[in-house]
């Protein structure tokens, strides 16, 4: 295996354009923001480190750059309507359909679909989510019901602003992706948590009881 040494992989302009930003309020370099999406679609995951990189990236490249949108971005965004960032959060939670279905498998719908979802959705949504109709939420209908109604309603809820899969996406659009992507498995991760500690008091909601089924996602992508 060959170990990687970070500091002598990292572009000394890239530095610089970080330092100039810190201390400046200068906008992070574009070079910045397509090598960490470039990094994100390479190795199939989203790090805490791109995902800050990416939210900060985006946040000064804004008009309207407020705190209110930082805080926005700080965190999973319901409310947000933009297609790239539903789309991302889309396919974590189809990601997260199919690992429940399935279990622990060698090639997962993100090793196999991250670089694709996130350039050119409208090519390989259609069949994503054609094999969780028609063969993982069945499958967990017939098996595990109560986590079939929490992640059903969780799609639904995901895809309801919805109005079409993007043909392509900008390099801009690619990161809001990620970002999306990243704030839905990381909520996930937190809902499961908590529906956890309420199943062991005695307090959770058959919602609440179908989470608790679910085991902890394999984070790498939220650490």
């Amino acid at each position: 295996m060959v170990c990687r040494d970070a500091r002598k992989e990292m572009d000394t302009h890239a530095i610089q354009g970080l330092f100039r930003s810190a201390l400046h309020g200068e906008p992070i370099p574009h070079t910045l923001l397509a090598k960490a999406v470039l990094r994100c679609r390479a190795e199939q995951q989203v790090t805490a480190a791109r995902a800050a990189l990416i939210k900060a990236a985006l946040i000064m490249k804004s008009s309207t750059f407020s705190s209110e949108e930082a805080k926005r971005m700080t965190k999973l965004d319901m409310d947000r309507a933009d297609a790239p960032y539903i789309c991302g959060r889309l396919f974590a939670e189809l990601a997260e359909v199919q690992r429940a279905a399935l279990g622990p498998i060698n090639t997962t719908l993100i090793d196999r679909y991250f670089g694709a979802a996130s350039t050119t959705p409208a090519t390989v949504f259609g069949v994503l989510l054609s094999q969780a109709n028609k063969a993982h939420l069945p499958k967990l209908r017939k098996s595990r019901l109560s986590v079939y109604l929490a992640l059903q309603e969780r799609l639904e809820g995901i895809l309801a602003p919805l109005q079409d899969f993007p043909r392509t996406l900008t390099l801009q659009e690619q990161a809001l992706f990620s970002l999306g992507f990243y704030h839905q498995r990381a909520h996930d991760r937190a809902q499961i948590a908590e529906a956890k500690a309420r199943k062991a008091q005695g307090k959770a909601t058959d919602k609440e009881a179908g989470l608790a089924e679910l085991e902890d996602n394999d984070m790498t992508a939220g650490e």
